[in-house]
């Protein structure tokens, strides 16, 4: 009878001991789950804060800059050292627009006729300004707009041929040249496919020696039938006071340099 109470006795001991250790360690969860949701709300407070302070800062807003001194969009812009800013003068002629283009003697041209290859040719503008095709003999051709020669060979290839697809094409600009000699890097005839300026020209020249009388540059020009001479002064358009003499150069002008 002892043996048996003993054994129970220490079989509720040990069930005791069990429980006491599940409820210390179900205490120390508690203790480390409250710890940890503790740690995250402040965590999270912190956040929120950050956020919060992230949107209270003013952005910074560029101011609109001021113009320049001498930008061409401000008229009563003054230079840097408070002179008045250089009057803006425009070219003597404006730039002619590409499709105003106009063909002129020794330039090329490739006109075909569609569905009749044996009509088709290239021909060079002759010094009258006359062009010489199959059918239609001499059509003149310079001192006009491609497109107005197009109508044209359209219209006469009408009598041989119905509704003729024609199409012109200039392969060669030969006509639109100028010639520079004197003082110069680079005497001889340049093309002149673009709006060129006087300066532009030079430049394109291989500049002016040192020994270029720069107030005193010739542009011969052929009007109708009378030569014009044009002097002008490069130094007065670099030093931005005689502007106006920047003028646009014409196909075949000739620009001497003293």
């Amino acid at each position: 009878m002892m043996l048996g109470w003993q054994v129970r006795c220490s079989d509720v001991l040990r069930g005791e001991s069990i429980v006491v250790t599940i409820v210390k360690r179900m205490k120390t969860a508690v203790m480390l789950a409250t710890l940890f949701l503790g740690l995250t709300a402040e965590i999270d407070a912190q956040t929120v804060a950050e956020a919060e302070a992230a949107q209270e800062v003013p952005v910074a807003v560029q101011a609109p800059l001021e113009p320049l001194a001498g930008d061409p969009g401000d008229s009563d812009a003054t230079s840097v050292d408070g002179a008045e800013p250089a009057e803006e003068v425009s070219a003597i002629a404006d730039p002619v627009p590409l499709q105003d283009f106009r063909i002129g003697v020794s330039d090329s041209l490739s006109i075909s006729i569609w569905k009749n290859k044996e009509l088709n040719a290239r021909v060079p503008v002759a010094p009258d300004g006359m062009i010489s095709l199959p059918l239609v003999g001499d059509v003149l051709a310079a001192g006009r707009k491609p497109a107005e020669v197009r109508a044209d060979l359209k219209e006469r290839y009408e009598e041989f041929l119905t509704a003729p697809e024609v199409s012109l094409v200039v392969t060669g600009i030969n006509s639109r040249v100028i010639y520079i000699i004197g003082e110069v890097g680079k005497q001889g005839v340049h093309e002149l496919l673009l709006p060129t300026t006087i300066l532009q020209a030079l430049a394109k020249a291989g500049g002016l020696s040192n020994y270029a009388k720069k107030d005193r540059i010739v542009v011969l020009r052929r009007v109708g039938d009378a030569e014009q001479y044009i002097t002008l002064s490069v130094k007065g358009v670099e030093n931005g006071k005689h502007l106006e003499d920047n003028i646009l150069l014409k196909p075949g002008d000739t620009i001497i340099v003293p």
